[in-house]
């Protein structure tokens, strides 16, 4: 009983000084026009719909998973330059290959929000 006592009042000190003590959060938004897949397959599209819009892949990769229900069949067609998964026969994920990041370098592009939030995390 004796550490208790000694250790219980400096820690619920030190909790109580957290609990009040003023936090700051940032929120960066990132324009949308950066984050666009323009001119890749949507999402739910077949296969025979992507491949009659834009023509057969360059590199069919073998199927995996399947044979289970929590483990469908998943493929991936690369083009020259885009990727396309497919779970059974229907576009899950299309993205660019090497697509090269460019930085956003005008503050006028970026949106940050800051803010000073009191109380418990």
């Amino acid at each position: 009983m004796p550490v208790f006592r000694t250790l219980f009042p400096p820690l619920l000190l030190l909790a109580s000084a957290c609990a009040v003590a003023p936090l700051h959060a940032e929120t960066l938004r990132i324009p949308a026009t950066s984050l666009s897949a323009e001119g890749l397959p949507e999402r739910g599209m077949t296969m025979a719909t992507v491949e009659a819009e834009y023509g057969p892949p360059e590199t069919r990769f073998e199927q995996v998973g399947g044979g289970h229900a929590k483990r469908p069949p998943i493929v991936r067609w690369d083009y020259s330059d885009f990727y396309v998964v497919f779970e059974k026969d229907r576009t899950i994920i299309a993205a660019p290959k090497n697509r090269a990041v460019k930085p956003i370098r005008q503050s006028e592009e970026l949106e940050v929000e800051s803010e000073a939030v009191t109380g418990s995390p």
